[in-house]
């Protein structure tokens, strides 16, 4: 289980590249990657408010696992 705590500092919100992006990927939101290669957004944070604090929770599994 990944948590998180995220809120808005007044910066303007950037889509990641299409996937699976590089290690050179700056965007709003978190992602994962199984090999170090190959990333994949698993959490938006494009929609966050200055005013209130984003509570995030994503279950990780492996495929097999």
């Amino acid at each position: 289980m990944l948590s998180l705590r995220a809120i808005e500092h007044g910066d303007e919100p950037h889509a990641p590249p299409a996937a699976p992006f590089g290690v050179d990927g700056n965007f709003d939101g978190v992602a994962v990657s199984v090999d170090g290669a190959a990333w994949y957004e698993i959490q938006g944070l494009r929609d966050l408010r200055s005013d209130t604090i984003c509570h995030c929770h994503r279950r990780l599994h492996s495929p097999g696992v």
